[in-house]
């Protein structure tokens, strides 16, 4: 399924209306990656951008079960992600240029209360879309 920049566009504004989210846990395989947020209740904002599975969506424990079983047991970009993520916020979610770019600004907060802020961008395109950090 390919996607324009209307799914992107709707998924930032919707995204935004529940921002902040706490990021509680970090899994992933290869071409994805799941942040456990903490306001969703279990649930998980699942970005994906291997062949033919190009996206993001929240998903619960049972789908992300199903997910695990064929990841590898260490993927250098979860633990990338893992090392400046976990315990951070996802703050806001935006639309790059109206074209199939989803940025995520997230900010962990280091000692005396400075945060540290990261972009995870995500390139929602066919046949296989990227992920940048």
């Amino acid at each position: 399924m390919s996607f324009g920049p209307e799914y992107i566009h709707g998924l930032q504004a919707v995204l935004n209306k529940n921002l902040p989210w706490g990021i509680s846990k970090i899994e992933g395989g290869e071409s994805w990656v799941a942040l456990r947020v903490s306001a969703r209740d279990g649930e998980w904002l699942l970005l994906s951008w291997g062949s033919g599975s190009v996206g993001c969506c929240l998903v619960d424990a049972s789908s992300l079960l199903a997910l695990k079983k064929g990841a590898p047991a260490r993927a250098p970009l979860v633990e990338a992600l893992k090392s400046r993520f976990l315990k951070g916020q996802i703050l806001a979610a935006r639309q790059l240029n109206f074209d199939r770019v989803l940025e995520l600004e997230v900010v962990r907060f280091i000692a005396a209360g400075f945060g540290v802020k990261y972009f995870l961008i995500l390139e929602v395109t066919e046949p296989t879309g990227n992920i940048i950090l």
